[in-house]
């Protein structure tokens, strides 16, 4: 990246989704400035005029979990981690600017961290980059297929509805403390590289709408990942200390529910098993089968009942139950394989489903206890009847239940491992430090107990919903 040239000219903010500012010295401090400081190392001007850095949060999603790839409502919020000095982390951060030419290069100083001189940097033209094809037939292609595919995703959108496509290549590096496995790292990364290619070439008329079907579009059709709507849209459209409401993934409308000012304080807290699910992210997981094969054979299925669907979100009560029915007698479909554990997805998805109005109920009412129950209520489904729950995730789950104020808890994100998030109400029997402690220690000696390698050390965070899914960072 050494003698990099970077653009001089001024780059017009796309007016049809203009991220909020947030001062650098409240959030992201020290990563914006080790951001700084890695491209001063390379030679590459930093000067104010032509450097700019995009915030990406991640996501805690309230229902329905794995509900979006079938069609079914969604609802989550942003998240931020908080830190022992009051910063506020558990973000992606990109400090770019426009080149002159075609080129893109774009580092992650997390891959420098973990892979020294072995870390892989994002480094081709607009002109040639890697092939869809390319990238999914390699499991274990780089992270630099992000970069590719946010390229990839917006030259075909732009030159199919436009007829033309992006002019200037990208320059920068990427950094955040954003844990891998169920915050939708993925998803934050996407959308950021997308806005910024998107602000480099001064595009207009494009909607976060589109931003957030381009991200899935990425992640479906070049990486590989047949991930849904929800992470995309909970980020590009979160607003703090709000539900972000998808019902109808059609029509695209976004609502908003708040909770009453005299809502009994509660924390939402992020709980990192330390147990990373399987090399290669979600194309090598349980993931890549439900939201592929087995979803695919349920549709199948309910179209032999002759309920004529695209996806289950279609279903209404009786529907579900016709579906469900017809998969436990059918018993072993046409290939040999048994179907009771589709029957057992259909339900979990139904229960879920059913839960969905309660918890925006819930939430509008400030029924925090409400809002625990239902996100156990489904943790259980997801572990025993969409068997998506990692062992660790179960047992993070047990921990955490036998501890006063927490109020619920389950899996977050793809399964197979990573995080778990749940909601602890303040009382005053204990504080959220010594219940953090508490659910510590009693996991630590069940991993020691059972002689369990983790991937890395447990943690608990606490997390805020004050924070924007989308926001530019400014001194």
């Amino acid at each position: 990246m050494a003698g990099f040239v970077v653009a001089r000219k001024g780059i017009k903010c796309l007016k049809n989704f203009e991220a909020p500012l947030i001062r650098k010295d409240l959030f992201e401090k020290d990563i914006t400035q080790k951001i700084m400081q890695f491209l001063s190392d390379m030679k590459i001007r930093t000067n104010t005029s032509s450097f700019r850095i995009f915030r990406t949060s991640s996501r805690g999603c309230l229902g329905v979990e794995h509900g979006d790839y079938h069609g079914l409502p969604v609802a989550g919020v942003p998240l931020g981690l908080i830190h022992p000095d009051g910063q506020v982390g558990g973000t992606l951060v990109f400090m770019w600017a426009a080149s002159e030419g075609r080129d893109v290069k774009v580092a992650s100083l997390n891959q420098i961290e973990k892979y020294g001189n072995n870390a892989k940097t994002a480094d081709f033209s607009l002109d040639k980059y890697a092939s869809p094809e390319a990238v999914k037939s390699d499991k274990h292609y780089p992270w630099t297929k992000f970069v590719q595919g946010a390229v990839w995703v917006i030259q075909k959108h732009l030159k199919e509805e436009k007829g033309v496509g992006l002019q200037h290549g990208i320059v920068g590096a990427l950094s955040g403390d954003l844990p891998e496995g169920g915050l939708s790292s993925s998803a934050a990364l996407s959308i950021n590289l997308i806005l910024a290619l998107l602000e480099a070439n001064n595009v207009k008329g494009i909607t976060m709408r589109e931003v957030t079907l381009w991200a899935k579009e990425l992640e479906n059709d070049y990486v590989g990942a047949n991930c849904g709507i929800l992470d995309q849209t909970m980020i590009g459209f979160g607003k703090p200390n709000a539900l972000t409401v998808l019902r109808d993934q059609k029509s695209g409308e976004i609502e908003y529910v708040s909770m009453p000012e005299d809502t009994k304080p509660f924390s939402m807290f992020i709980f990192d098993t330390g147990k990373a699910r399987p090399e290669g992210g979600l194309q090598n997981s349980t993931y890549f089968y439900r939201s592929g094969k087995d979803r695919t054979e349920i549709i199948n299925f309910a179209n032999e009942l002759n309920l004529k669907i695209d996806n289950v979100g279609q279903l209404n009560a009786d529907g579900f139950e016709q579906l469900i029915n017809g998969l436990w007698k059918q018993g072993k479909g046409k290939d040999g394989t048994y179907s009771y554990h589709l029957a057992n997805q259909v339900q979990y998805l139904r229960d879920a489903n059913m839960n969905f109005n309660k918890l925006l109920s819930a939430w509008k009412t400030g029924d925090v206890k409400a809002i625990g129950d239902i996100l156990y209520s489904d943790g259980q489904g997801l572990a025993g009847k969409f068997v998506i729950s990692s062992p660790m995730q179960i047992i993070a789950d047990a921990v955490a239940m036998g501890v006063p104020g927490v109020a619920g808890i389950r899996m977050a994100g793809g399964g197979d491992g990573g995080a778990n998030i749940g909601i602890f109400i303040e009382n005053d029997t204990i504080t959220f430090e010594e219940a953090r402690n508490m659910m510590l220690v009693t996991y630590g000696h069940y991993v020691k107990l059972n002689s369990i390698e983790l991937n890395s050390e447990p943690k608990i965070y606490q997390a805020t919903t004050s924070i924007h899914g989308v926001a530019e960072i400014k001194d």
